[in-house]
């Protein structure tokens, strides 16, 4: 049987419950940031300062954050904990 929002064309509602986010911590001194990517690791959804790599895969936020100083990255808790 056809799943009854496909049928009726809401495909972009169904796929977002199988979309699985990771939510990660990013800190360097001079900046904390927290961004979510999907499980393809590309950011999805960032904090203002880093919004230009939304779209792009998590290592160009870590390479470009990790020249400015030493970065600790910690993939949180699903629910952002």
């Amino acid at each position: 049987m056809a799943d009854p929002e496909v049928a009726c064309g809401d495909e972009e509602k169904v796929a977002s419950f199988e979309t699985v986010t990771l939510t990660w911590r990013l800190s360097i001194p001079q900046m904390t940031v927290m961004v979510k990517t999907g499980e393809d690791r590309r950011i999805i959804e960032a904090a203002p300062i880093v919004r230009k790599f939304v779209g792009q895969p998590l290592d160009n936020l870590v390479q470009w954050m990790d020249r400015k100083a030493e970065l600790d990255i910690v993939l949180l808790h699903p629910d952002g904990r």
